[in-house]
């Protein structure tokens, strides 16, 4: 895999007389490419105009335009195999992804997606953590793992011919190694598993599924965005008294299948026990 980036390569296509000549709010493309067993590099093309050539599993990032409405084309050998209109807003940070699809039987699909990253603030000291599939495989299932904890992220992602690509999260976590393993959905093997995934503070990393399962070149990509922290004062004080205990695990506890605001602290809109592996990290730090 490669990665670079690219600020403002798309000026000279834009005019002297864009946004972005004139300094005003832009929004970030990065694009990757997660199509394999392909003859040669594609080309991308912003608005007929081409930009560059990648191959399976580079991520180009950094890429900033005005906001707008833009025709993207992924060519192979001089031919248009991928299309897509993509509006992007102003100061939003956004990822288009040329993917394979899953079909049931030999073949597979292709597409291109647009996201839409989260790149707002993260509460405390904290990163997020977001899962997408994007390859040629059935639905699967993903887990969170922190030494024997094991806890399922997400069931039953899919990436459907003529669908859309589903994602797990965004959620927060502590900056602690954790292992995101793929399965069949329902099932008890694990088909890829990315050790040791540490969240950084103020910093959201997406985890791509790329490639076919069938033909053996499924691989999982990483994307990192800058956040930024949101000043919490005493982030994980569930009780008002000022610090991070024991007492607040309490309050967590008996929080527990809730969507009550206090004690979701990785945002995913219920407390659970990744709520209580941060809440352990913050008071095993403090302590």
């Amino acid at each position: 895999m490669q990665t670079w980036f690219r600020i403002g390569a798309l000026a000279g296509v834009l005019g002297a007389g864009s946004a972005l000549a004139q300094g005003d709010r832009t929004a970030e493309l990065t694009v990757i490419h997660g199509i394999s067993d392909l003859p040669a590099p594609v080309d991308v093309f912003v608005d007929g105009a081409f930009q560059f050539s990648f191959e399976f599993t580079d991520i180009v990032g950094g890429i900033e335009l005005p906001g707008g409405t833009y025709e993207l084309e992924v060519r192979l050998l001089g031919d248009p195999v991928l299309s897509a209109t993509a509006t992007l807003e102003a100061g939003g940070n956004f990822t288009a992804i040329a993917h394979e699809t899953f079909i049931e039987g030999p073949a597979s699909g292709i597409a291109l997606a647009l996201f839409e990253n989260d790149a707002s603030t993260v509460r405390g000291p904290l990163g997020r953590l977001t899962a997408r599939h994007t390859a040629d495989a059935p639905e699967v299932d993903i887990t969170l793992s922190i030494g024997d904890t094991t806890c399922v992220w997400r069931e039953g992602l899919s990436n459907p011919q003529g669908g859309s690509p589903t994602q797990a999260g965004p959620i927060s976590a502590v900056s602690l190694p954790f292992d995101v393993t793929f399965f069949p959905a329902g099932g008890a093997d694990g088909v890829f598993a990315v050790p040791g995934v540490q969240p950084t503070p103020a910093v959201s990393t997406i985890a791509y599924a790329v490639g076919s399962l069938p033909r053996g070149t499924f691989t999982v990509l990483l994307q990192t965005i800058e956040t930024g922290e949101d000043g919490v004062a005493v982030f994980g004080d569930l009780n008002g008294d000022g610090v991070v205990d024991i007492a607040d695990l309490d309050v967590l506890i008996s929080l527990f299948g809730t969507s009550d605001r206090t004690g979701d602290l990785d945002g995913d809109g219920i407390v659970t026990i990744f709520d209580a592996i941060i809440l352990i990290e913050l008071i095993v730090g403090r302590g």
